[in-house]
């Protein structure tokens, strides 16, 4: 997809999204969620376990945060709630949607937790429905439940959609598309990366994450905790597109890097890289004096950690070199999809400093 077309698909979902208001046209007595523990079952599928780092299984926080949301969304009233499963058990995506099907379900949330390869990401992101009423449903209430994260801390990687080769990518949201339940996937964040373990590595922040997923499903439908009311009904009003809403294929353009202080002594840094991206926004950067191939057979600077951009056009930050090194260092940044820029260099010769 050329930058063009993939800015005007950023442009026109930016529009589709509006201000809080009632939507009465909607409202009705009692309200269906189906919530779905991503993952499960034997070990012996590596795609059971979802993401795994230092001993942590995706499939077993997922329904742990699960049960904590499903526990939580019940003391509310006009809502019924159900689980796609309880257990350690393998599901197809297939079944988690018949399931859902099968009790009526309004809305199908699926919990899940992240990992990538390199370890350096971290933030929360939520995925939609690309298109119909499954994007307008999905996106007011991802929009709710992402509030109330940023609110307790998260970083906010956006609500998202990703295409594949028959529309949307994931098969549950692609499953849910075709039964016409609007399904979204909530990725809490990343268990490999301490920017985020730090705020979920236990029984009970599994538990806290779960009472947020709740009380934004509660915010997008209105409903009040332990009191039935005449009726409920979305809170958001999103207009539904007239065709596909895209995700970014394109990573951001880094256009140049400074440093403004180096410090032999200490090897101590302070650096500033230039970049933009249309389609999405910058989201991390990083630099280094070493390099490695990058996910498109670039080359990147190898950084151990990832600094979230503090800027539109530009981003300060600090890293260390061998103390008495001479040499280049190579910055990069990367959206909030994932997506690396290219590489950009700057010399540490005419920034010494005190």
């Amino acid at each position: 997809m050329t930058k063009k077309l993939s800015k005007i698909c950023t442009i026109f979902a930016a529009i589709a999204v509006s201000v809080l208001i009632p939507v009465k046209a909607n409202a009705k007595s009692n309200i269906t969620v189906v919530i779905d523990p991503g993952h499960g079952g034997p070990a012996t599928v590596e795609t059971n376990l979802g993401a795994t780092y230092n001993g942590m299984f995706e499939k077993d926080i997922d329904l742990a945060t699960a049960t904590a949301l499903k526990n939580e969304l019940q003391t509310y009233g006009n809502v019924t709630v159900y689980m796609t499963r309880t257990s350690d058990v393998e599901l197809s995506l297939k079944q988690r949607v018949d399931y859902a099907k099968l009790v009526g379900a309004d809305v199908i949330v699926s919990v899940h937790h992240n990992a990538s390869s390199n370890h350096l990401f971290y933030g929360s992101e939520i995925f939609v429905p690309c298109a119909g009423n499954g994007y307008a449903t999905g996106y007011g209430l991802a929009s709710c439940i992402m509030n109330k994260w940023t609110a307790d801390g998260s970083v906010n990687k956006g609500i998202k959609t990703r295409i594949g080769k028959s529309g949307d990518y994931y098969g549950l949201i692609r499953n849910g598309a075709q039964a016409a339940i609007p399904t979204i996937i909530l990725e809490h964040g990343y268990i490999d990366n301490y920017h985020d373990v730090d705020r979920f590595n236990d029984a009970a922040d599994w538990m806290r994450m779960g009472k947020l997923d709740a009380a934004g499903i509660a915010s997008y439908y209105g409903l009040k905790k332990g009191t039935a009311k005449k009726d409920v009904g979305p809170t958001v009003n999103v207009k539904v597109p007239a065709g596909i809403v895209r995700d970014d294929v394109t990573g951001p353009i880094a256009t140049a890097m400074t440093v403004e202080y180096y410090n032999p002594s200490t090897g101590e840094v302070r650096y500033t890289i230039y970049a933009q991206d249309p389609e999405s926004r910058c989201m991390y950067q990083g630099a280094s004096v070493l390099t490695t191939v990058g996910q498109f057979g670039t080359v990147i600077p190898l950084t151990t950690d990832l600094t979230l951009w503090n800027g539109k056009g530009a981003s300060k930050g600090v890293t260390y070199v061998t103390p008495g090194y001479v040499g280049p260092i190579y910055g990069v940044c990367y959206n909030n999809f994932n997506l690396e820029s290219n590489i950009v260099a700057a010399n540490l010769l005419g920034a010494v400093g005190m």
